[in-house]
């Protein structure tokens, strides 16, 4: 297997890990890695089609043991939003800063309050389809809104800045081209 293949094989089964595993193990709603995912497949991989099936297949599985979504357009708005996500991320550049992988995650989260909430409205299983019953469940969301916000902000740093770590190990232990040694000359 090439090299390149081999580590894009890793990253994907990482993520996917991290994905599922944090979800099954954080316990407040919400406060999931899914978007961060996103949003490190759609900078890492070259392949939108393998950073989309990263984000997808983590939360897929990690959805396994949850209860479904209210409706069929609540579940297709989660899944849209993971792929904006992923789109997002694609767009973040060789070496996102702090401050743009700040934005970047904390517009994910906006995106993905406004359009989650305006489709578990619109499928008029939980909310009348009435303008004070969209009021009311934006409202109901927004406690949900801060762990999004939390969890978003926070395994993004954490998945970032281990890839910046693992990157600076890799440089500081296997240099592309070993410096020669200067030789004085007396």
């Amino acid at each position: 297997m090439k090299r390149e293949n081999l580590k894009s094989l890793l990253v994907f089964v990482l993520l996917v890990a991290v994905g599922v595993g944090c979800r099954r193990l954080i316990s407040a709603h919400n406060f999931w890695p899914n978007t961060a995912v996103a949003l490190f497949a759609g900078f890492f991989f070259r392949s939108r089609l393998l950073a989309l099936f990263t984000a997808l297949t983590a939360l897929t599985i990690s959805n396994l043991a949850e209860p479904s979504y209210a409706g069929q357009w609540t579940a297709i708005s989660v899944y849209g939003c993971l792929a904006v996500s992923v789109l997002l991320g694609s767009r973040l550049g060789k070496s996102p800063t702090p401050l743009r992988l700040c934005a970047t995650s904390l517009a994910a989260s906006l995106m993905f309050f406004v359009v989650t909430n305006f489709a578990c409205w619109a499928d008029g299983k939980l909310y009348a389809r009435t303008w004070p019953e969209l009021l009311e469940c934006y409202a109901a969301g927004v406690p949900f809104f801060r762990n999004t916000i939390g969890g978003d902000l926070f395994y993004t740093a954490a998945l970032f800045a281990t890839y910046a770590l693992a990157l600076q190990l890799y440089r500081d232990f296997y240099p592309r081209r070993m410096q020669p040694i200067p030789v004085r000359k007396y």
